[in-house]
């Protein structure tokens, strides 16, 4: 796995480029494609993300548009309401 830090108001092409320079793209060209023909560019949250080895070009954009870095964990919580069963 690779840490990549994202900063508010970081370059898509900045961001593409420690992509590629920590070997999880094996092409900018390809990665800036996959970014325009998405139109999600602008849509890459701030945050510190943990990417797994593999991804291809639109599973990263998902990770970073989706904002879900490597900070925030999942949390499902369970309340009983009058032996209801509710899930948030």
């Amino acid at each position: 796995a690779v840490i990549l830090k994202i900063k508010k108001g970081d370059e898509v092409s900045k961001i593409v480029s420690e992509l590629y320079d920590k070997d999880v793209i094996d092409s900018k060209f390809m990665m800036k494609l996959s970014v325009f023909l998405t139109q999600t560019g602008s849509e890459f949250k701030a945050g510190i993300y943990k990417i797994k080895n593999g991804q291809n070009y639109f599973d990263l954009i998902k990770l970073l548009t989706d904002g879900r870095h490597a900070n925030q964990k999942l949390v499902t919580m369970h309340i009983v309401f009058m032996g209801t069963r509710k899930y948030f």
